[in-house]
């Protein structure tokens, strides 16, 4: 199952990096997608992202608050979602 992750700010794109190593890690069978991973430099990123979003109805959005964050390890992002 295709997973778009997105993300806006530092602390978020943290959080989304790591959520995307740890659902990987319990599930081989997602494939989580980030924009600054899987679009290489020079592509058309917004046709890449609507392309995305228009065929996988799976979609996970991160905003994370200041200083909340911060430390996030792939191995414990599992107690941020209980």
């Amino acid at each position: 199952m295709n997973i778009f992750i997105s993300w806006s700010g530092d602390r978020s794109r943290a959080l989304a990096l790591a959520l995307s190593q740890w659902l990987h890690t319990v599930n081989h069978y997602l494939h989580p997608w980030m924009s600054d991973r899987d679009i290489k430099k020079g592509d058309r990123w917004l046709e890449i992202v609507g392309d995305r979003l228009s065929r996988w109805p799976e979609a996970l959005t991160g905003i994370a608050g200041p200083e909340r964050y911060q430390h996030v390890h792939p191995d414990r992002c599992e107690d941020l979602f209980v």
